[in-house]
């Protein structure tokens, strides 16, 4: 199960069963896997989880 951090996120939502992630700048990302939100994740990677700026 994939998490993902809470940070700049507006709004979260779940549509026919899919999960739709809206950014504080507008981005809406969308995604049908099994996932955690947690406001103490940090991302060690050195890559962002979600890239919203596509």
């Amino acid at each position: 199960m994939k998490k993902y951090a809470l940070k700049n996120i507006s709004q979260i939502k779940i549509v026919d069963g899919s999960v739709e992630i809206k950014y504080n700048d507008g981005t809406l990302f969308k995604l049908k896997e099994n996932c955690v939100f947690d406001v103490n994740y940090k991302n060690n990677k050195n890559y962002p989880e979600v890239d919203h700026c596509n």
